[in-house]
């Protein structure tokens, strides 16, 4: 009892942890590396912020719900341009979803598509 009581605490943290890719590149660089944990708590969202003028785009965590331009929360996530259009804001509420456009979505398909094939093996 006391065994499954310690499995429960070491996985716990892992199963209501947030992943977010941190730090700032240049706007022309590729994003590497992978996504880590969220230091702060709670962590409700991942940010991107992109700076068109000096040409660099500015990620991390958010203790904050999205929202949109006008500060009502976005309950959905998404991405907007200030008005003169030289930042651009992007909140999302999934692990990993501040990266660049597409990457999560490609792994997620890849993914998917090996569900699928292991899926067809198993019932053949």
């Amino acid at each position: 009892m006391l065994f499954q009581f310690l499995l429960i605490l070491l996985i716990f943290p892992t199963l209501f942890s947030f992943n977010c890719y941190q730090g700032q590149t240049s706007l022309n660089t590729q994003l590497s590396g992978s996504s880590a944990a969220c230091s702060m708590n709670p962590i409700f969202s991942c940010t991107k912020s992109i700076d068109y003028v000096n040409q660099i785009v500015m990620r991390g965590c958010s203790t904050n719900n999205c929202t949109f331009a006008n500060g009502t929360i976005n309950s959905a996530g998404g991405c907007f341009n200030s008005t003169n259009n030289n930042v651009g804001y992007c909140c999302c509420y999934a692990d990993s979803c501040n990266g660049d456009i597409g990457r999560e979505n490609g792994l997620k398909l890849l993914i998917a598509g090996f569900s699928i094939i292991f899926t067809i093996l198993l019932i053949n």
